[in-house]
Parts: structure tokens; C-alpha cells; sequence
């Protein structure tokens, strides 16, 4: 070995130590992280049954509501025809009105459904579980 000198012995008990307990540190951050996005999940989970469930309540009784509505609208009308002489012209213009009124309700309703609280769950979720994978990388 001519002009080389001798190479160092580093103590390889410290580095395997230092290594084993960075890899420890590691594998129980990661396993965290998992924890974490597992209970994540679940809450999300759990807020996104709750939201459907207040939609179906809500969707149920507007159903109600709208039945209960036709019954007394439909008797309402009945009256009118009667009270216009029960010809036809009568029952015509009072079913043309009724169908209008029924239209812009519909109109009306359909635009102002809200989703806004299902979507809101799904957003939360959806950027809970992004900042969560970040975390982990």
C-alpha cells in the first residue's frame, strides 16, 4: 500500500444505533400519519351521514308538505268551478292557473335545492385527505 493511507474505522454500533432509531421515528410518524387519516375519514364519514340525513328529513317533509298542498289547492279549485258554475270553461281556466302556479313552484324549487352542506363535507374531505398525504411525504 505504498502512499495510501489508512483508512478510518468508524464505530459502527453509534451509525446503526442513530439509524435503527431515525428508522423507529420514522415508522411511528408514518403509522401516526395513518391514524390520523383513518380517524379523518371517519369524521368525514360520520358528517356526511348526518348531512344525509337532515336531506332525507327535509326532502320527506317537503313531500308531505307538497301532498298536504295539492289536497287543499285541488278542493280549493273544486270550489271555484263550482262557485263559477261547473261548466267547462270554468274548470279549464282554473286548471290553467293551477298548472301555471305548479310550474313556477317547481321552477322555484329546483333552484334553490341545497347541496351546499353534502358539498361542503365532500370539499373538507377531500382537503383534509390532500393536506394529510402531504404530511406523510
Amino acid at each position: 500500500m505504498h502512499g495510501v493511507a489508512p483508512m478510518e474505522s468508524f464505530p459502527t454500533s453509534g451509525v446503526s444505533s442513530d439509524a435503527q432509531r431515525i428508522a423507529k421515528a420514522a415508522q411511528d410518524a408514518t403509522h401516526h400519519a395513518m391514524e390520523l387519516l383513518r380517524a379523518e375519514f371517519a369524521l368525514a364519514k360520520d358528517e356526511l351521514r348526518q348531512d344525509l340525513q337532515v336531506a332525507k328529513r327535509r326532502a320527506l317533509s317537503l313531500a308531505l308538505s307538497a301532498l298536504l298542498l295539492q289536497s287543499g289547492v285541488t278542493l280549493v279549485a273544486l270550489g271555484l268551478v263550482v262557485l263559477w258554475g261547473a261548466t267547462a270553461t270554468a274548470a279549464f281556466a282554473t286548471g290553467s292557473a293551477l298548472a301555471t302556479l305548479a310550474l313556477g313552484a317547481a321552477l322555484y324549487g329546483v333552484r334553490s335545492i341545497n347541496s351546499q352542506s353534502i358539498a361542503i363535507t365532500q370539499k373538507r374531505l377531500i382537503r383534509e385527505a390532500q393536506r394529510v398525504a402531504k404530511a406523510i411525504q
